[in-house]
């Protein structure tokens, strides 16, 4: 999966297929939790036993996001569990990295803002088959200069 451009976003959004983790990133807060609520949306179906939601505090285990992950919620379907804020650190990056390659149908969703795309989280994700990663950039508007003389009237 890797990248995704922009086109395909919405059909990912509502239905993430097989993808085992689902990174966010970018400059806009409110774009990635909106791009999280609807995976949630999606994947948990209104279910609250099939959200987890993980701080980051738990990544000192790698394990942790393939563990839950891998869990089977008492409702049936499918677990998506959340991490908020991972940051770009190497705790992230493992933690995503067993998670790619655990067991069970859950979906990681990782919400990193302000990350860069040279962090071994992104690398991580981004190499993987199993992985998404998803740009939530705020919307730049384009820079308008008039045309010879000062003129406003015909903008190109």
């Amino acid at each position: 999966m890797s990248k995704l451009d922009a086109r395909r976003i919405g059909a990912f959004l509502a239905d993430p297929g097989g993808c085992r983790v689902a990174l966010l990133h970018g400059d806009d807060p409110g774009l990635i939790r909106e791009r999280c609520e609807a995976l949630i949306r999606a994947v948990a179906k209104g279910d609250a036993l099939r959200l987890v939601e993980i701080g980051k505090e738990m990544l000192r285990a790698p394990a942790v996001l393939a563990n839950e992950a891998a869990s089977s919620p008492l409702t049936g379907g499918r677990v998506l569990v959340r991490l908020r804020d991972a940051g770009d650190g190497k705790q992230a990056a493992d933690a995503a990295k067993a998670a790619l390659a655990g067991p069970g149908p859950g979906l990681v969703v990782i919400e990193a803002p302000e990350l860069r795309t040279s962090a071994a989280l992104f690398k991580a994700v981004e190499a993987s088959p199993a992985g998404a990663v998803i740009a939530c950039y705020r919307e730049r508007g384009r820079s308008f200069r008039p045309r010879s003389g000062g003129s406003c009237r015909n903008w190109a």
